[in-house]
This record gives structure tokens, C-alpha cells and sequence, in this order.
């Protein structure tokens, strides 16, 4: 297909220490669901990370990003919003139980999952239920916004029963199906 932007193909084709400029625009289309950093320790940035010039758009087809093959915090993904993402558990960001990614003013909007996090989800190590980071994974974000995600059980923005680190973000407008405790 020419025309079309994606942005998974330059991930795939990256090594350690890559940086991957995306330019402005939005990333639809099969090459931008359930983008996979396959453990690379890489940044992939927006052009401009000031704004949400660079939207990934998995257009309720699958999530947008998916992280289980021990990502560490030099796997970094900086000014990208993700919006539209559908799955089962983490509509915009699966996470695994060893992953400990970085995320830097990126903005995670508009996504649904039909269980657990509608924006973000992390698996418990071998029950594969809950997010909870377990001690070898503290992702990070840092001047993100996690806004008016959904979910169908728990967790309408994020689901977690681990340490995670949030730093001037913000978290707004997130709904979830599950009656409050």
C-alpha cells in the first residue's frame, strides 16, 4: 500500500540504541496495532513532542502498543498519542509481568478494553489476571495524560496492583463497567 504511514515497520527493522523519528500525522492500518518493541532497547519520539502531532490509530481493531518480551527503560516511546485501541485487557498498552517501558508526554486517549484497563494493563507473572508489576518492572510515565478510557470490569484508565511511576500526569474522565468497592 504506498501512501501509508506505519509505524511498527521501523521498530521491526531497528537495533539497541536506535532512535525513530515519527513524522506528524496518523498511523492506521495493520502496521499500527499491537505494536511490538520485541525487547529493543530504543526510542521511538515524535518529531515534535510538544503537542499530539502523531496519533497511532488501531481504529477498534487491537490494541495500539504490546510489550512482553522484557522491555526495560531504555525502551522508550515519547510524544505519541494512542486512541482508538480495542481489546481484552489494555485497550491502548498491554504489558507482560517483566516489562518496565518509558513513557514520556504521550497522551492515551479514547481506548476500550472488554475486561481489565481500558488504557493500560499489566499481567501478573503466570496467572495472567490483574496488572501487577512484579519486582523486575517499574515502567515509567512522565507528563502523560490517560483520558476518558473505558472498561468493560476494572480499571477505566489504568490497571494495576504493582509499582508503577507516574510523574505530572494526568489521569481524567476514565470509566469502568465494575461496581466501586
Amino acid at each position: 500500500m504506498t501512501g501509508v504511514q506505519t509505524c511498527a515497520l521501523p521498530i521491526y527493522g531497528s537495533g539497541d540504541g536506535d532512535i525513530i523519528i515519527l513524522k506528524s500525522g496518523a498511523y492506521r492500518g495493520s502496521g499500527n496495532r499491537q505494536i511490538d518493541f520485541n525487547g529493543k532497547k530504543i526510542l521511538v519520539t515524535a518529531e515534535s513532542v510538544i503537542g499530539t502531532e502523531v496519533i497511532v490509530d488501531p481504529e477498534e481493531q487491537a490494541r495500539g502498543f504490546y510489550y512482553h518480551t522484557s522491555e526495560g527503560p531504555l525502551s522508550v516511546l515519547r510524544g505519541v498519542t494512542i486512541k482508538n485501541g480495542k481489546a481484552d485487557n489494555g485497550g491502548a498498552i498491554f504489558m507482560g509481568s517483566r516489562e518496565s517501558p518509558t513513557f514520556i508526554n504521550c497522551l492515551i486517549r479514547d481506548n476500550e478494553a472488554t475486561g481489565d484497563g481500558g488504557g493500560i494493563y499489566a499481567e501478573v507473572e503466570g496467572s495472567g489476571n490483574g496488572f501487577n508489576i512484579t519486582e523486575w518492572a517499574h515502567a515509567h510515565f512522565y507528563n502523560c495524560s490517560i483520558i476518558d478510557n473505558h472498561a468493560g470490569s476494572d480499571g477505566g484508565g489504568v490497571y494495576t496492583f504493582g509499582p508503577l511511576l507516574f510523574r505530572n500526569c494526568i489521569l481524567w474522565g476514565n470509566t469502568q463497567d465494575a461496581e466501586e468497592l
